[in-house]
């Protein structure tokens, strides 16, 4: 199974699993927000996007364009959903991220219980928390549309540094 089908299948399963919720504050598992559920996905598909720092919508884009991916918003009507693809990943910088499963339809972790971010119960109590739904323009508008390589380089990326390194040279007295 190729890594998008593989990203694909495990949203598919934890919305179907209602053990499954939205809560921004407990994000990594069992519950998930919108950006730990894409972000969680690719991780356990073989994409190390997690590893390289992804860890909200403000940097995915950034981290997942080094793993692999391009974004392709220019080939891609945002508002119709005219040329999006299986597992195009379809992002609101800062705001949102839901991911294209193809026939008009997206997967995505929404909001919990309360309508909200905090606070609801861990799983899914209205089968709406992490759903698949039909496709439709985001407000604010998807400003990104992420579409992994298939096929492509498996090369895994170097990360950036995190602390810089000075050379010392010893000069005795």
């Amino acid at each position: 199974m190729e890594k998008i089908e593989k990203a694909l299948a495990w949203m598919l399963n934890i919305a179907a699993d209602n053990s499954h919720g939205y809560d921004q504050g407990y994000r990594w598992g069992p519950d998930y927000d919108c950006s730990s559920f894409c972000i969680t996905a690719w991780q356990e598909a073989g994409v190390p996007v997690k590893t390289y720092g992804a860890s909200y919508t403000g940097d995915m884009r950034a981290v997942f364009l080094r793993c692999g991916f391009s974004d392709v918003i220019g080939s891609v009507d945002v508002y119709s959903g005219s040329g999006l693809k299986r597992g195009d990943v379809l992002l609101s910088e800062g705001y949102h991220v839901a991911t294209y499963i193809g026939n008009g339809q997206i997967v995505h972790a929404s909001q919990n219980e309360f309508g909200g971010a905090v606070g609801g119960q861990t799983g899914d109590q209205t089968g709406t928390e992490i759903c698949t739904r039909s496709y439709y323009s985001h407000t604010p508008p998807w400003d990104h549309v992420l579409r992994y390589k298939q096929g492509g380089t498996e090369e895994t990326p170097t990360p950036e540094p995190t602390a810089t390194v000075y050379p010392v040279q010893w000069i005795p007295a």
